[in-house]
């Protein structure tokens, strides 16, 4: 290796403690070659230390008199480098006997654009390998005709390769560099503030065509700060301060065009973990012995020091120009740039479910938040309640902007109050985060849907809120009827909910009904919301390429869209199914089941073996929502046999199909069905009747087609999203004033 060939510049990483241990390391370890070193407001010994030697041994000093992000300390020092290769050591990195020449040597023989050594971590040297490798690239799916594009980052550790092996990621702990591939790429990107910039840069360099390799000839160890010295605390919270990591984040989103999945959610849920194991149990508990109270102090520090770190990280972005993302900069959070800059108050959506999830309650969320954002007075959020997130993570996905939090359940009935002696002790911690959500978003309305006793947490908080925000229940079904068979303090509990509610709705008059008979006073001024569909929108998001199952295509096939679920009464459409086939003009007709299991897949495929009907029944799974109009457009008749329904949507997605129907007149569906006018009800549970009025539909498509035009006019003019929004904007614009409290009474079982 020629003295020529490389230049090494060393920045710091997160701590100072280590930077002399990690510069003899190098001098002992590294053939005669030119040094440049960074150095970011050290501490005072630190700083004289590296004064010294740099007039001793005649290395390159870089002082800066404020903290820098490690690529803005590497940008600084390539500045100064004019040879082929650059070799970036962080300063807390001990470097193993002949470590340089194998980098080098790869580089030369393979003409790699990288190439990083075996990575070890912690003392004993070279004991615990850290880094052998890795997967780091941008995997791009296509789902139906929309792009998808996902980070795959992988680390690899065991088995250690034998020799030099190509890959696709390295790590900044120590990486040589061809110096024309770093200055035709402009360098480092300064955006990358404190994590994932290996990850950055291995894509961009993988995305100009040069080549990655691992050299395990060649060895380091890097020393994370255990313990953490006092001196480095400053520097080690800015560094892997929330605002840094979380404009890291989002900036690479951004940049690579990533879809925010759950990749980007395990990083988010996971902020803050360095500072609190070293900083919080390393140093502020590091004495407190009773490991119950040290638990119990983090646990009441963490939202504090979090507060304090934001403050420091944004006053030091302030004071020395780090860009940091404009909404995390206003609120730590990730929101985009029109939700920052609405002036518009919040319409909050509270679901206990992600916006993925299929089910109802998606739809109706979904639905409203496009409703509200259409145009109205508010503006709409998404909050889901995920155990996951004690602290509020909040991006924008599918155009829409959603949160993530933590809400506990104050009481149940299977645990009582021991539920409610852990709510009580977790209130102080658990309920800041709400309560400042709330403040911080501009929250007017909190709209629950699908609610549980968990919106007892709502209640509380929207009293600390200044605007104090109005709370609207919204009930859906299971939801109601849970809570109207409750008992004892469970029932208490949502007496109490229901009375310190501003508004309540249900999807149907059913569903009030149900309401009027457990909670009078709260029934007589509930409303009924009904539910709805965008025919516009369905249409528009039309999958072109769906088919039907291979088995159904050219067949006369009966529709069913609904989970495998008791209260869905598959069974009773198989035996009408069996009914159906003993009919010579209905012998060839099929059933398509379309949804999930549930558990009941398996008894239900049985109970069509026991019947006869194997071939004739098709279980098709879960569809995607956008390929479900290619079953409505080829069935022959829909089907929903619910032993109970608190309204139907998928009624709606027929009738918008002119998809002719035959239903339970049970919960809802005689609110959207009026027998023998568009679409035909027959009694729960009786499967003679339903195969009676399936045949009559199959065997008279005018009677078919009739009844489907006019479920279509019914859906138009009375089932539209914008009727339900326009409803709830009504409900949420009320000028109703919270009810006065008044003294309650646990209910007798």
């Amino acid at each position: 290796m020629a003295q020529s060939d490389v230049t090494i510049v060393v920045v710091p990483r997160d701590h100072f403690s280590d930077t002399q241990a990690s510069l003899e390391s190098l001098y002992a370890q590294t053939p005669p070659c030119p040094i440049v070193y960074v150095d970011a407001r050290s501490p005072p010994r630190i700083a004289r230390y590296l004064r010294e030697q740099s007039i001793a041994r005649g290395f390159d000093l870089i002082r800066v008199d404020h903290y820098v992000t490690p690529n803005h300390a590497r940008n600084l020092g390539a500045a100064r480098v004019c040879t082929r290769y650059v070799v970036f050591v962080d300063n807390d990195v001990i470097v193993a006997p002949g470590w340089l020449p194998p980098l080098v040597e790869c580089a030369d023989e393979t003409g790699a654009a990288i190439v990083g050594p075996l990575n070890f971590e912690r003392r004993p040297l070279l004991q615990t390998v850290h880094f052998a490798g890795g997967d780091t690239r941008i995997e791009i799916v296509d789902d139906n005709g929309v792009e998808h594009r996902r980070l795959i980052d992988r680390i690899h550790k065991m088995p250690v390769p034998a020799g030099r092996t190509r890959t696709e990621s390295a790590e900044f702990h120590c990486m040589l560099v061809r110096l024309d591939v770093l200055r035709a790429l402009g360098g480092l990107d300064e955006n990358m503030l404190s994590t994932r910039e290996n990850i950055d840069f291995c894509l961009a360099v993988s995305a100009a065509g040069g080549t990655i390799y691992l050299e395990p000839e060649s060895k380091i160890t890097y020393l994370p700060p255990d313990p953490l010295r006092l001196r480095d605390v400053p520097f080690f919270a800015l560094r892997w301060s929330d605002i840094w990591d979380l404009s890291s984040f989002h900036h690479l989103r951004d940049k690579w065009r990533l879809d925010e999945d759950e990749y980007f959610l395990r990083q988010y849920r996971s902020l803050g973990w360095r500072r609190q194991g070293m900083m919080m149990r390393g140093v502020l508990l590091r004495w407190v012995v009773p490991w119950r109270l040290r638990d119990a102090l983090e646990r009441w520090l963490r939202p504090l020091e979090r507060r304090i770190n934001a403050h420091l990280a944004r006053r030091h972005a302030r004071r020395h120009g780090v860009q940091i993302d404009a909404g995390i900069a206003r609120r730590n959070v990730s929101m985009d740039a029109k939700a920052a800059a609405s002036d518009r108050p919040v319409h909050l959506l509270v679901v206990p479910w992600d916006i993925d999830h299929p089910s109802g309650i998606e739809q109706v969320a979904t639905n409203l938040y496009q409703r509200f954002d259409a145009g109205s007075q508010y503006s709409p959020e998404i909050l889901v309640l995920s155990w996951s997130h004690r602290t509020p993570v909040s991006m924008v996905k599918d155009g829409r902007r959603v949160s993530y939090l933590r809400v506990r359940l104050p009481i149940s009935r299977e645990r009582g109050l021991r539920t409610f002696a852990k709510w009580l002790v977790s209130l102080p911690i658990e309920l800041p985060p709400l309560v400042r959500y709330l403040r911080d978003h501009r929250v007017a309305t909190i709209n629950i849907h699908y609610p549980s006793l968990a919106s007892l947490q709502f209640v509380l908080a929207s009293m600390f809120v200044p605007s104090r925000p109005r709370i609207v229940l919204s009930f859906h079904g299971l939801d109601l009827v849970n809570a109207s068979r409750s008992r004892g303090i469970v029932r208490f509990a949502w007496t109490l909910l229901m009375r310190r509610a501003h508004a309540v709705a249900t999807c149907s008059n059913g569903l009030q009904t149900i309401l009027a008979a457990w909670q009078p006073a709260i029934g007589a001024r509930a409303t009924t919301i009904h539910n709805g569909v965008d025919i516009d929108d369905l249409m528009r998001t039309r999958n072109p390429a769906a088919r039907v199952h291979p088995r159904l295509a050219q067949r006369r096939f009966i529709l069913c869209v609904a989970s495998l679920e008791n209260k869905k009464g598959a069974d009773v459409l198989l035996h009408a199914l069996r009914v159906l086939r003993d009919d010579p003009s209905c012998s060839d007709v099929m059933l398509a089941l379309v949804g999930p299991e549930h558990g009941s897949g398996p008894v239900l495929v049985d109970l069509a073996s026991r019947l006869g009907l194997s071939d004739a029944v098709v279980f098709c799974g879960l569809i995607a929502h956008d390929d479900l109009h290619a079953y409505y457009e080829a069935a022959s008749v829909f089907s929903l046999p619910s032993r109970s329904e608190p309204f139907g949507i998928v009624l709606l997605e027929a009738g918008a199909f002119r998809c002719p129907v035959v239903a339970t007149a049970v919960g809802g569906i005689p609110e959207i069905i009026t027998d023998g006018v568009d679409g035909r009800l027959v009694p729960a549970e009786d499967a003679q009747a339903l195969a009676t009025r399936l045949r009559d539909l199959l065997i008279d498509s005018a009677a078919s087609r009739r009844l489907g035009q006019a479920l279509r006019e019914r859906v138009e003019t009375h089932f539209s999203w914008k009727r339900a929004g326009d409803a709830y904007l009504a409900l949420c614009s009320s000028p109703i004033e919270p009810p006065a409290p008044q003294r309650l009474a646990p209910q007798p079982d």
